[in-house]
């Protein structure tokens, strides 16, 4: 009784969270696409190879990335790179230089570990239902969004037939 009440709704979790990730993500990169010379500076102290490019790289995909993160498109291969974003992160800046919470000595990682979980989360996850890679105009798009706004999808005019009908003479426009 339950899984029919909640079936419609399948997609809006994944939406809501994929939604979280990309906003967190564009409001992180912004700071470094405003500045990619400071973040590079940064990057070339903690000795990261080719800082200038990696700071680009880093900026663009937190940024422009996340915008499309948020519309649903490429949403696997971003959330990959993203979570290789957090990964290194952690590694060379975080874990052993600061606590996991924060506290009143400073800041923690536990921000970017959820972040590393959730992007790593994403790429397991099939299509987004409620992107725009998925409003192509199919059958199954169509229906999607129709749950989502509460209506019932566009039907075909007239019923498509299977070809074996055809084949055995058991429909009246067979020849």
């Amino acid at each position: 009784m339950l899984a029919n009440l909640f079936t419609p709704y399948a997609g809006v979790g994944e939406l809501i969270l994929r939604l979280a990730l990309g906003v967190t993500f564009f409001a992180h990169g912004r700071g470094k696409l405003k500045n990619p010379a400071g973040f590079a500076a940064f990057l070339r102290q903690i000795h990261v190879p080719a800082p200038l490019f990696n700071a680009w790289l880093v900026a663009l995909l937190e940024t422009a990335g996340a915008v499309l993160l948020i519309l649903g498109i490429a949403t696997r291969i971003l959330a990959l790179g993203l979570a290789v974003d957090m990964g290194v992160a952690l590694a060379t800046v975080r874990i052993g230089k600061a606590p996991f919470a924060s506290g009143p000595q400073g800041g923690g990682w536990e921000l970017e570990f959820l972040l590393l979980a959730v992007a790593v989360r994403r790429p397991r996850a099939r299509a987004p239902r409620l992107g725009l890679r998925w409003r192509r105009g199919t059958r199954r798009s169509r229906a999607a969004w129709a749950r989502v706004v509460g209506r019932s999808p566009r039907r075909r005019a007239t019923p498509r037939l299977p070809r074996s009908s055809f084949r055995r003479g058991r429909c009246r426009y067979a020849r």
